[in-house]
């Protein structure tokens, strides 16, 4: 009780400083996010909450509109030709400091993304479209072989290892937004780190950012389409994952926007606000850990919670809110196919569920685990309670497992599962801008940096490099359509939702761009 009310009181005293939900005059909205940022070096950054932050205050070469469209941005016009892409930048693109956004500013990215002493856990992700890249993360070349080069100040030259029909959404990465040399190693080290650490050439700069309790943005004067953007400034006055004292927080008219989640959604519609919906590239899934120490690298065990698990009940009783779609494939309705969307041209077969099978498959998993299963550790970050609570319980009173819950902050449960500390974690992953099944296919590939399971399948793995290898649609996506089929036989993963937005908005803030990103960058503030 003494831990709760300390709480409440802290919650408390930072209404004290309360802003109003949205300024007019000055074009300001105030706003909220569920965790810290964890990093805000683009080299390194690999969550959606950082990506937000650093989308508003950067652009790289391309950019999205405010309906989602891909468009110029410090590049005001490419040429691509095979394996070689030419990006002109513009002459007005300028960095917060006033100084010119030139080619060696990507130049320098690029390579400090792939060189190993960087150590950005997501750079090998796409390091097979650059020229020599793989090798460069390997240290068998150095970086300065890598394919991308600044030709003159305003013109960058891009070479590919082969030709990739979807260069310019990879391109929109946070990874291949441009940064000034001279700036970033005069921090030693913690570029990124603090407000002072940043250094911005997109619509906002970072103003200030006090841990843990506020991150504040400010129209950078510099931006070179300033004048289209209508803010003049983003407050994030609230870091924390209680929706329920948020929602509070809305009401009093202090909050502009607000995702909910199903409890608070019940709550929203009791005190009859406009719930509003918004789809979204994303989805999430139980991430299970293959690595042969891991007791959920036996596949009778991992075919068993298979058969138990119900994506239909879960999303509807545990998730609770319309936006969500319940799914057996990692391949969503956001990814397109040859004509259509992915998952109408290549169905996935769903799993059977059935208890009898999961009784026979828990029985070989015990047999060939010794005769005992250990404890399951189930990691989850915080505000994933009633998930995490349900599948311990789904899974002890079906299976008889004794399923552990390792709650974190989403700092540490991001760490913990690139780390592989876990049997079962609660994990999601959003395509952004690129409609290709690439990316999602990717996160599966035995050597992929993204692969925290560490699935491992030779058959997968040259089905991937198969859609890698060629441009025909037709034979990548019947590629895409086998591996899907290996994912769900082999049970990589347990595909839980496609997942949605259900939130609360101010009704007089508008131009909010939910989807594929999220980004205020085009929001404004209509008159009273």
């Amino acid at each position: 009780m003494k831990v709760i009310l300390i709480s409440l009181l802290l919650f408390a005293a930072t209404l004290v400083k309360a802003e109003p939900a949205v300024n007019y005059e000055q074009q300001i909205v105030s706003l909220a996010l569920i965790t810290e940022p964890p990093s805000l070096d683009s080299s390194t950054a690999e969550d959606q909450v950082s990506a937000q932050i650093l989308n508003s205050t950067n652009e790289g070469l391309v950019r999205l509109d405010v309906e989602g469209n891909l468009v110029a941005g410090v590049a005001e016009r490419w040429e691509l030709d095979g394996i070689t892409a030419v990006f002109h930048l513009r002459e007005n693109a300028r960095w917060a400091d006033g100084s010119a956004v030139t080619a060696h500013d990507f130049e320098y990215a690029f390579k400090r993304l792939f060189d190993p002493a960087t150590g950005a856990s997501g750079s090998a992700f796409y390091a097979f479209v650059f020229k020599n890249a793989l090798d460069v993360l390997a240290g068998k070349r150095p970086p300065e072989e890598l394919g991308v080069r600044a030709i003159d100040d305003r013109t960058l030259q891009i070479t590919l290892s082969r030709p990739i029909p979807y260069l310019l959404e990879v391109l929109l990465g946070t990874p291949y937004l441009p940064l000034k040399q001279s700036f970033v190693e005069a921090q030693d080290g913690k570029f990124g780190a603090d407000a002072s650490r940043l250094l911005s050439n997109g619509p906002y700069i970072l103003s200030d950012w006090q841990h843990s309790a506020s991150v504040k943005l400010k129209a950078n004067p510099h931006y070179w389409n300033a004048e289209a953007h209508h803010l003049s400034a983003i407050n994030y006055n609230y870091i924390t994952s209680d929706i329920r004292a948020l929602l509070n927080v809305f009401k009093s008219e202090e909050l502009a926007t607000l995702t909910l989640d199903d409890t608070t959604m019940k709550d929203a519609s009791n005190a009859r606000l406009k719930i509003r919906q918004a789809r979204t590239s994303c989805m999430d899934m139980l991430t299970l850990n293959h690595r042969a120490e891991r007791p959920t690298s036996n596949r009778n065990l991992r075919l068993a919670l298979q058969a138990t698990f119900d994506a239909d009940v879960y999303v509807r009783q545990v998730i609770g809110t319309p936006a969500n779609r319940p799914t057996w494939s990692v391949f969503t309705s956001h990814n397109q196919g040859v004509k259509r969307r992915f998952p109408r041209e290549y169905p996935p077969r769903r799993p059977e569920l059935s208890a009898d099978k999961a009784r026979t498959y828990m029985a070989l998993a015990r047999d060939e685990l010794g005769g005992e299963i250990p404890p399951l550790v189930l990691l989850a970050n915080e505000g994933q309670d009633k998930r995490v609570e349900y599948l311990q319980g789904l899974f002890a009173n079906q299976l008889g497992l004794d399923v552990k819950i390792d709650k974190q902050t989403f700092k540490q449960a991001i760490a913990k599962l690139i780390n592989g500390d876990f049997d079962l974690a609660q994990s999601g992953f959003c395509s952004g801008t690129l409609r290709d099944p690439a990316y999602i296919a990717g996160l599966f590939e035995s050597t992929g940096t993204y692969n925290d399971g560490r699935f491992n399948n030779a058959e997968y793995d040259a089905l991937l490099e198969k859609t890698r290898s060629t441009l025909d649609p037709k034979i990548r996506m019947d590629a895409f359509g086998q591996m899907q089929q290996i994912l769900i036989d082999e049970v990589a993963v347990l595909p839980t939702r496609e997942t949605g937005l259900i939130f609360v908005q101010h009704d007089r803030l508008t131009d909010v761009r939910r989807y594929p990103l999220v980004s205020f960058s085009a929001a404004r503030v209509l008159a009273p």
